[in-house]
């Protein structure tokens, strides 16, 4: 059950993905704040819900107890959602995403000077391949001006390296929230507590930047109802897949679990040319993501 619902997970964190480029419009920047306040908003209601039917009212925590799931919150996904959708306005879905799973073999190499870890040969090999993945994506950007009838490599076009760093940075922040979060799990065991507490820091971080913002509002206003399905969606999706990573860990491992739940930037690859409705011409660009799924795995099982 717990390979199902990893499975399941994964396919949610896809489907977030997809809907929210669906919901984003590249002409108008302030929909990015709307599109990362709507999506926490809604999957930090989802998580409390689980909470609230799994735990009751759970028992308050000491404050200090909670200190470092509302650091982690803050990093992600406060600020790398930011960052994440950010990069799928600029780079498209697959890409964003491929990149954004290459966080296990950032956070591996935080975790040896943070956690005291040891670097094995087999998370050597991970972060090769990351680092081996991301470089191939760009080298498959497509020139401005040639016609490129890959639907993934389409996105890519007028990509600078620079726009490759906006999900990268997002990465780290995950990496860094996730060593946060094991360090704080040191004194609280309750992951789904912590995890929609972190939610709920994300949430207090970016809201108020929305509500202040006069072009987010004025975003909301005037977008399309379809949009605005789209980012609750995501929301949705979001929350739950949490929740079915939470379930499958609890029912299985974490070296069953981690890597199946990662698997998602091939959901979106095979959204985004089902979307497209023409098969993969571009064989790089689906060794480059492959490249970063199988060495964020290769990270994760050790």
């Amino acid at each position: 059950m717990s390979v199902q619902l990893a499975l399941v997970a994964s396919l949610c964190f896809g489907m977030q993905t997809l809907a929210v480029q669906y919901g984003l419009s590249r002409e108008d920047d302030t929909g990015i704040l709307a599109a990362t306040t709507l999506t926490l908003a809604t999957s930090t209601a989802v998580l409390w819900t689980v909470v609230g039917v799994k735990r009751g009212v759970p028992a308050a925590p000491a404050l200090g107890v909670l200190v470092p799931f509302v650091v982690a919150g803050v990093a992600d996904p406060g600020l790398s959602r930011l960052l994440f959708y950010e990069g799928i306005d600029r780079l498209g879905p697959s890409v964003a995403a491929g990149i954004l799973a290459a966080n296990p073999a950032v956070g591996a190499l935080l975790a040896v000077p943070v956690l005291g870890e040891q670097f094995t040969a087999v998370e050597a090999l991970g972060v090769g391949l990351v680092v081996a993945g991301v470089a191939g994506l760009q080298l498959v950007r497509p020139a401005t001006d040639v016609d490129d009838v890959d639907a993934v490599r389409r996105e890519l076009r007028g990509a600078t390296p620079r726009d490759l760093l906006v999900p990268s940075l997002g990465a780290v922040l995950l990496a860094a929230s996730f060593v946060l979060v094991k360090v704080g799990l040191d004194g609280y065991a309750d992951t789904l507590v912590a995890t929609a507490v972190a939610q709920t820091a994300a949430l207090l971080l970016v809201a108020p930047v929305a509500l202040g913002s006069r072009g987010a509002r004025q975003y909301v206003r005037r977008a399309s109802p379809r949009a605005l399905g789209a980012f609750l969606f995501a929301g949705v999706t979001v929350g739950t897949g949490w929740y079915a990573m939470f379930l499958a860990l609890d029912l299985g491992t974490v070296v069953t679990v981690l890597p199946l739940v990662s698997t998602y930037p091939l959901v979106v690859v095979v959204g985004t040319y089902a979307a497209a409705r023409e098969p993969p011409k571009s064989p790089w660009v689906l060794a480059a993501v492959m490249a970063i799924v199988l060495g964020a795995a290769a990270v994760q099982v050790v």
